[in-house]
């Protein structure tokens, strides 16, 4: 055999070396675990104008087993009005289902499952729901348009205006995400997000949010969006700007904050919020994966 074809012989193997490796490396990476529960919903309209009636169900998109949690549908009373629950269908497993109320005329139907085990891919109870409904106390006529999760929708619909509080996964949770991923226990992340309520006084807070760069190169512009998990709403934002549409929201850079320095280097912007029920943590952010729009601004 010629050197020249000892050099191609060599070059092929390391080609076949270089490739049998990639293909590993892809089969066999495990995910990062992922915390998410996504709640459909079919609002059935009205029965002779003074009963709405509601179909819900919940499904495990993400990675993990979701242990315990608590939903909450927000509605609102008019005129004064005092609603009352009604419970037509709860199959197995039963949650406690309760009319709760912050005062104003704010209330949500709240639905706590306790010991619950919901598989990755699997669906509480099943796609027939749990159906419930509710009227004024007096039968008078209701108004649904300016309930917070009501979708107006006549058949089953993804509804990110329904709370979902106090999820149990079956790993250690963590306040930082993995380029998408939160909640990952498996080492140092490319980079953190620390969400830190500093004041809370019920009705509102005042929270820290810090992005923290662990890679070796710096993130020049920055976007971080996430979902809250209920009508939790921003009235000021400092250090940068931001759009809120619903649960979600988006928060990018000013001009002299734009760049996160590499080795650990951070930023931090403050928000101010107001809620009624329960201010959760936001299971989920994810850091410069969307776009961001026309943004808000606090002076």
């Amino acid at each position: 055999m010629n050197k020249l074809s000892t050099l191609k012989l060599l070059f092929a193997t390391i080609l076949l070396v270089t490739n049998l490796f990639s293909m590993n490396t892809v089969l066999f990476a495990e995910p990062s675990p992922r915390v998410n529960l996504e709640v459909y919903t079919w609002d059935e309209g009205y029965l002779d104008d003074n009963m709405a009636i509601t179909r819900i169900y919940m499904k495990n998109t993400g990675t993990v087993t979701l242990n315990d949690f608590t939903l909450y549908y927000f509605i609102n009373a008019e005129d004064g009005k005092i609603p009352e629950l009604e419970k037509y269908y709860i199959p197995e497993p039963k949650p406690l289902i309760s009319l709760v109320s912050s005062g104003g005329g704010e209330y949500a139907i709240r639905m706590e499952f306790k010991g619950v085990h919901l598989k990755p891919g699997e669906i509480l109870p099943d796609t027939c729901g749990y159906t419930w409904g509710y009227h004024n106390s007096d039968w008078s006529q209701l108004d649904m348009s300016n309930d917070f999760s009501n979708t107006g929708t006549n058949s089953y619909t993804l509804n990110d205006k329904v709370s979902v509080v106090g999820i149990v996964p079956e790993i250690t949770e963590h306040s930082h995400c993995h380029r998408r991923t939160l909640h990952d226990d498996s080492g140092e992340n490319d980079y953190d997000v620390h969400y830190e309520v500093r004041n809370d006084w019920g009705t509102g807070a005042k929270i820290n949010v810090t992005i923290t760069n662990n890679t070796s190169e710096p993130i020049d512009g920055w976007n971080l969006d996430w979902m809250f998990t209920g009508p939790q709403k921003i009235h000021g934002l400092r250090h940068g700007f931001y759009r809120q549409d619903g649960n979600k929201v988006s928060v990018t850079n000013e001009s002299d904050n734009s760049t996160i320095p590499a080795n650990g280097g951070s930023i931090e912007f403050e928000l101010s919020i107001d809620y009624c029920f329960a201010n959760e943590k936001p299971l989920e952010f994810i850091l410069n994966e969307s776009s961001t729009g026309d943004l808000d601004q606090f002076e």
